[in-house]
């Protein structure tokens, strides 16, 4: 909770911690997806950063192309042809789901999805779920946010241990 005082004692808004780490799980997530798919076969946490740049960069690249054209898909109107609906989405809507929004720098990439084993897909999930809670209770509660935000942060991390121990 140390971080977590620093934060507020900056005066950092606890929605705005609560976003930053609502970013961070969306990251994870997102690596995480990446992994269990067909693309992320060539991934193993223990290859060596240069071998993630040949193999699996790629494949990184070709998911992030895809899951943009799926969301396009989504968000376009039934009606709407075909070959329109890419254009409705903005260039920003497209990289919010990219795990390579910037390739160019490929080691964050790298970190992030080393950071993703240590984590069930299930677990993010649950995890999001708890920053929407806690979101709701900032926002509609007059409950003392600091408390809100430990509760939460010792929420996930106790299912962290829990998914470490089974």
């Amino acid at each position: 909770f140390c971080y977590l005082n620093t934060l507020l004692k900056a005066d950092w808004h606890p929605l705005q911690i609560l976003s930053a780490l609502a970013n961070q799980v969306r990251k994870l997530l997102v690596a995480k997806d990446f992994t269990l798919s067909a693309h992320g076969r060539g991934w193993r946490a223990g290859m060596a950063y240069p071998q993630f740049q040949a193999t699996v960069l790629p494949s990184i690249q070709t998911f992030d192309t895809q899951m943009a054209a799926q969301a396009y898909a989504w968000q376009a109107p039934a009606s709407q042809p075909e070959e329109a609906r890419g254009a409705t989405g903005s260039k920003r809507d497209s990289f919010d789901l990219a795990l390579a929004s910037n390739p160019g720098n490929a080691y964050p990439i790298y970190q992030t999805l080393l950071k993703s084993e240590n984590f069930g897909y299930k677990e993010l999930l649950s995890a999001m779920g708890r920053l929407s809670e806690t979101d709701l209770r900032l926002k509609s509660s007059g409950q003392d946010a600091a408390l809100l935000m430990k509760k939460m942060i010792m929420a996930i991390c106790g299912m962290q241990g829990k998914a470490k121990k089974e």
